[in-house]
């Protein structure tokens, strides 16, 4: 009588021995973690894989090569697409309080507040002791309110690949938005001519460093980290003889954005003599729109 050949079954069993995590059991497991990888997993027993489930790339669910089975839990969700083309808009929202201050040869006095946010409203200019007081004629300073553009920042978008947190260098720096000689700014430059009289004037910025960046989280901008200074020069003297107010900084710190300056020049040389001396102050506090900030857990 013909002898019987063993069941499929034990065959298999007998097999895979050592991979049998990978077998009927890593099928289901292949499965249910994998994206339902598992019927190759139990053919791969049969080839006798060495660890568990090494059999083959399929019922891997449990096993760190199972992130190219069955993108499941092992293997993670893929790296967000970079949604930019390396260049982010400054633009904010301003704190009304934002203004700026000459308290000695003008003794006055320009915030985005003192208007009521129409065409031509009088953000300036106010005694600056007392700021109920308009001195002579309304100045609209800040046309655009509190709804600044600000400029723009550029940085290498080849250095992002979208997975996770990650910091990159800024290039550069554009701020023609925030103030310009022969355009329309945040702050005005005609205004600026009706506060000094026609005086010369221009604001100087500086370049971002190596030590300027951004970061994204799974390639969403979460907070630009920035610092430029900034410097106004004012000719009184109607002749040439500029005065420099310095030390001021435009910074940019997670999504908040501030143009601080507190400078006092002494014997400031004006159409009338020199004067003992002139201080100059910028405070400016605002929310960058670009950068999404998560949520604090409760």
């Amino acid at each position: 009588m013909r002898a019987r050949s063993a069941a499929p079954w034990t065959v298999i069993a007998l097999l895979c021995v050592s991979g049998c995590s990978g077998g009927t059991p890593g099928a289901m497991s292949g499965g249910e973690s994998g994206s339902g990888a598992g019927g190759a997993g139990a053919l791969g027993m049969a080839g006798i894989g060495g660890d568990s489930g090494g059999g083959g790339s399929a019922g891997l669910g449990s096993g760190g090569r199972g992130g190219t089975a069955g993108a499941g839990a092992a293997g993670g969700s893929p790296c967000a697409s970079v949604n930019s083309d390396g260049t982010i808009a400054l633009g904010a929202v301003m704190d009304p309080e934002s203004g700026m201050r000459e308290l000695d040869l003008t003794l006055s006095a320009a915030q985005i507040g003192f208007g009521d946010g129409s065409p031509g409203d009088a953000d300036g200019l106010y005694f600056a002791e007392d700021t109920s007081m308009l001195l002579g004629s309304a100045v609209d300073l800040f046309p655009r309110e509190g709804n600044f553009i600000v400029g723009t920042l550029t940085f290498d978008v080849g250095d992002l690949t979208g997975c996770g947190e990650e910091t990159v260098a800024a290039s550069s720096i554009d701020l023609a938005e925030l103030w310009s000689s022969d355009a329309a700014g945040d702050i005005s430059d005609a205004g600026i001519d009706l506060w000094l009289f026609g005086a010369e004037h221009a604001f100087a910025f500086g370049e971002v460093d190596g030590d300027d960046s951004v970061t994204f989280v799974d390639g969403v901008l979460v907070s630009i980290d920035v610092t430029v200074s900034v410097a106004f020069d004012i000719d009184y003297s109607f002749e040439g003889d500029s005065t420099t107010y310095g030390g001021g900084m435009l910074t940019f710190s997670g999504n908040e954005i501030a143009i601080e300056l507190d400078d006092t020049q002494m014997n400031v040389p004006t159409a009338f003599g020199p004067e003992p001396q002139s201080q100059l102050i910028l405070d400016f506090q605002g929310t960058v729109n670009a950068v999404q900030v998560a949520a604090s857990a409760d």
